[in-house]
């Protein structure tokens, strides 16, 4: 029953994880030990139990053989296959322990160099860490003072909110209706300033054309007086004939708007049906034809064949 239970225990052993190790595969074959044979591992001699009524046990055959084999006895042949085969266990046992003794000290070795890297790599890590700490608390100083001076500015904000402002507010209002009502005033004004300037200046130009009027015709007249008499007829008939020119142009403008006027009736008569003479004398030569537009109905009359009564 052992020694089932021993051999379904070893069959049992999953060998796929040592080839995915990297230690074990650095170990080699020192750990390939096979327990498949588990006949080294059974009890040879079952021990006896002491009785409950206190009898000493009996001593079967293999015991009596072991006994006279401490006593120096002479050795059968299947006494002396056991002890060989004891002696092989043994071997086997010291190449397992020597086996288990080298990957010990294999293990410690890479143990060793992994403790030793890794704490080289923690120190410089740590290193690292404690130099990115330094400059973290260094901006983190920095921030604060800048958090401190902006936390000190909106106080003053906020004092400046509650107290000053509202009367500044207060100020600014005032002061806005203030102007408002400065530039109804300074409108009005500014409208009757303006007046009072284009009335000036209109009393101004027209003394200003009468001034140059009378400077004209007084220089006129002083030319004039100078003048021989034959040149003032000269330039009296100029004038007369000047304005007679303008006159006549004037004549020549309307006698032409007139022709234009006259010009577009005659052609509107000449398209007019009432007055064609040819229509009006003879108009069953002219028969009148509506035109047919698209909102007038349209009646046909065409004639239908009827038959004679018979």
């Amino acid at each position: 029953m052992a020694s089932g239970w021993g051999k379904r225990a070893a069959s049992r052993i999953d060998r796929t994880q040592y080839s995915q190790d990297e230690l074990l595969k650095s170990l080699g074959n020192q750990f390939n030990v096979d327990f498949s044979d588990y006949d080294q591992w059974k009890r040879r001699v079952k021990r006896p139990f002491p009785k409950k009524d206190g009898k000493a046990p009996t001593v079967g055959p293999r015991a009596r053989s072991a006994e006279l084999f401490r006593g120096n006895a002479p050795q059968t042949i299947r006494e002396k296959k056991q002890a060989a085969k004891m002696a092989e266990i043994e071997k086997g046992k010291a190449e397992k322990i020597k086996i288990m003794e080298g990957g010990i000290n294999t293990l410690s070795t890479n143990f060793s160099k992994e403790y030793q890297a890794s704490q080289k790599e923690l120190d410089e890590a740590r290193e690292r860490t404690e130099s990115q700490m330094a400059v973290l608390e260094a901006q983190n100083a920095e921030l604060d003072e800048k958090l401190k001076e902006k936390q000190e500015e909106l106080h003053v904000l906020m004092s400046y909110k509650d107290k000053e402002y509202p009367v500044k507010a207060m100020k600014i209002a005032t002061l806005q209706k203030e102007i408002q009502n400065l530039k109804i005033t300074n409108q009005e004004d500014q409208e009757d300033l303006e007046h009072i300037i284009n009335t000036e200046l209109g009393k101004y130009e027209k003394e200003r054309h009468k001034n140059i009027s009378t400077i004209t015709k007084l220089a006129t007249e002083q030319a004039i007086s100078l003048m021989h008499p034959s040149l003032k007829d000269m330039a009296l008939q100029n004038m007369v004939m000047k304005k007679e020119i303008e006159f006549h142009i004037g004549e020549q403008e309307k006698l032409k708007r007139l022709i234009c006027d006259l010009e577009h009736e005659v052609h509107t008569l000449l398209r007019d049906p009432k007055t064609n003479t040819r229509i009006q004398m003879f108009p069953e030569f002219f028969p009148t034809a509506e035109k047919c537009t698209p909102d007038m109905d349209v009646i046909l009359d065409i004639p239908t064949q009827q038959w004679l009564p018979i």
